[in-house]
């Protein structure tokens, strides 16, 4: 932890250099460190040197200890770089690795955004609304796909699920009350924005 947290108030100094040199050391004195390898994957990301970035989640993903992260990184790298087939592999490979971490279909679905593929982007998310229902991001974003592909009444129910289920999820009500108000459907407005303020 004294290289992670330290490299991450370099990082929040944005002392990026300083941060990458003492993830660097860490990685030295600890080379099989899960925490380690993580930290040095997201330099690379945020760098969006995709290549390296890859490269480091794919150490990531072979340690034994990862749960999905390394396979999202991989997948996100890959995508990044216009390699969809095998950024979708990895995605579906997280997918069925780790069902219940709702992170590779999400994947799954940016990487179909990302081809152009907006009606199997919607159905992606749907996929992620299914397996992993109380998942805020299935609803915002699975609701911005249907209004992409030009089903709005379908995003007002996404958003309508997601208001039920995930009560508590600022959010999701904000996008829910926004599609009322968008509208101009008034009664339905003022309900939503009073669960908002609720």
């Amino acid at each position: 932890e004294g290289y992670t947290i330290a490299a991450t108030c370099l990082t929040q100094l944005e002392r990026h250099q300083d941060a990458e040199a003492m993830i660097e050391r860490a990685l030295r004195k600890l080379p099989h460190n899960y925490d380690v390898l993580v930290d040095h994957a997201r330099h690379a990301t945020r760098r969006k040197d995709w290549q390296e970035a890859f490269r480091r989640w794919d150490a990531v993903k072979d340690s034994e200890a990862d749960h999905g992260l390394g396979l999202g990184g991989a997948a996100q790298c890959l995508r990044e770089m216009g390699r969809y087939d095998e950024a979708d592999e990895i995605a579906t490979e997280m997918c069925e690795r780790f069902p219940t971490n709702p992170w590779g279909y999400a994947e799954l679905a940016t990487i179909a955004a990302a081809r152009g593929d907006l009606e199997g982007a919607a159905q992606r998310w749907e996929l992620a609304r299914k397996r992993c229902p109380f998942f805020a991001t299935a609803y915002t974003t699975g609701a911005e796909a249907a209004r992409r592909v030009g089903r709005e009444a379908e995003a007002d129910e996404i958003l309508g699920a997601g208001a039920r289920l995930l009560r508590s999820d600022l959010d999701v009500h904000l996008q829910y009350a926004r599609t009322a108000h968008r509208r101009g459907d008034w009664p339905a407005a003022v309900e939503r924005w009073a669960l908002v303020r609720e």
